[in-house]
Order: C-alpha cells, then sequence, then structure tokens
C-alpha cells in the first residue's frame, strides 16, 4: 500500500492509506480525497493506484507539476515514490509507502506518535502566527495571501470567448510562474503578471472600471497576486 500526505494551508498534514482503485482529489466533499481550499477545483486530479504502480490524470484547465515534470491538462503521468505534487501555489501532495506489516506494532505505534506530535507542532504552529498577525499594527493586518477570485473560476469564463484567449494565455503563463517560481524566486512570478496587465484589453478593462467583467477579474487577481509577492520578497 502507499501513503499519501496533504499539505494545505491552515490544517494539519494529512496522511491516507491508498489501495487499489481510483481516488479524485479535489475541493468538492463528495471527492475521495477532498482538500477544502478555495484555490482547487472542483476535482483538481485523478489518481488511480495499479498494484505497485500509481498514476495520476490533471483534471485541472491548467498545468500541474509531478516532482520536477509539468502535467498539462488531461495528462496522465506515472507518479513516483518521493515525488512531490504541486496542485496549486499552497496545496502539495507527498507520496510514500507503507512498511511491511511485520515490522512490528512497535514502529507503528512510534510512527503514530510522531505524526502526533508533528499534528500538534503544526496547531501551535498556526496558534502563534496567528497570534503575531492579530498583535501587528493596522497595516500589516490585510491578509493578502488569498486574492478576491477564485483562479478556476477566472479560467472558465474566459474559455467561453475567443477574443479573451492573449487574456487566458498569459492568465495561465503567469500563474505556472506563481505556482512554480512565487516561493523561491517571487520577482519571476511578478514579471508574470506585470505582462497580464500589459495586456491591451485588461488596460481597457482597468480604464472602465468594470468590476464584473472576467478581464478585470483576471486583472483584479493579477493585482492581488503582485501585492502578495512583492510583500512575500520583502521578507514580511
Amino acid at each position: 500500500m502507499f501513503l499519501l500526505t496533504v499539505n494545505a494551508p491552515s490544517q494539519a498534514p494529512a496522511t491516507t492509506e491508498l489501495k487499489n482503485g481510483r481516488y479524485q482529489i479535489g475541493r468538492h466533499p463528495q471527492c475521495e480525497i477532498p482538500i477544502p481550499v478555495s484555490e482547487l477545483a472542483d476535482r483538481s486530479a485523478l489518481l488511480e493506484v495499479r498494484g505497485e504502480v500509481v498514476f495520476l490524470r490533471n483534471l485541472n484547465s491548467f498545468p500541474i507539476y509531478v516532482g520536477e515534470s509539468e502535467l498539462q491538462p488531461g495528462q496522465q503521468s506515472e507518479w513516483m515514490i518521493g515525488q512531490t505534487l504541486l496542485l496549486s501555489q499552497n496545496v502539495y501532495l507527498d507520496l510514500g509507502k507503507v512498511e511491511a506489516l511485520q515490522e512490528g506494532a512497535a514502529d507503528a505505534n512510534r510512527a503514530k506518535k510522531t505524526r502526533s506530535t508533528i499534528q500538534i507542532g503544526v496547531i501551535l504552529g498556526c496558534i502563534l502566527v496567528a497570534f503575531f498577525l492579530l498583535s501587528d499594527d493596522s497595516s500589516n493586518k490585510q491578509d493578502i495571501s488569498e486574492s478576491r477570485y477564485n483562479f478556476t473560476e477566472l479560467v472558465e469564463p474566459l474559455e467561453k470567448n475567443p477574443k479573451y484567449e492573449e487574456v487566458l494565455k498569459s492568465l495561465r503563463e503567469a500563474r505556472i510562474a506563481d505556482v512554480r517560481w512565487g516561493r523561491d524566486n517571487p520577482e519571476r512570478a511578478i514579471k508574470a503578471y506585470e505582462l497580464l496587465l500589459g495586456n491591451e484589453l485588461v488596460i481597457q478593462a482597468g480604464r472602465k472600471g468594470d468590476t464584473d467583467g472576467p478581464v478585470e477579474k483576471a486583472r483584479a487577481f493579477a493585482i492581488d497576486r503582485i501585492a502578495y509577492l512583492t510583500n512575500l520578497k520583502k521578507g514580511n
């Protein structure tokens, strides 16, 4: 059997044992592996365990990453033990292998205690971070890590209109740069979002002050992410 560990914001790492079969991963509560995070699609990926092999299919409309490899929408790839699956900027999953049962209950108990200690540590860490944010001055009270719009919800209306093709392309490229480089190289992701803001349709939407249109929402998303990444680059 395999072990799947889900790492998502505002929750302790969750580990699931995988047997032969299919598992949908996504935000929807009916998924076999539900991850209630707004930046995920209802169904982000399909995982299939076949004996000693695990396969993964990308159900998103944008690429995800398995280890160092990019997995395009609709593509399937083998998921190797030890690789990290990056579903979004803040959600990543790790794949491991369940050790043979004959290693004994003592090892299992020690592992259980270790996981409990880690979970407690994560919870305490979250409490300390929350306390720090609440005690900080008002200029830092606004949490800009969350954008006003969900990425998946932005993509769908843009896909329906051919005239938004360039906007959609720039948005996807910026999001890919954000997911892949945002943590370690924020400047690279910022430049990608700035290219999106330089699109003529995006500029026009900003001038009109439209707040409900798909292009304006993409523009607002880019502005939010630039603000967050700039703050990250400064070390705040």
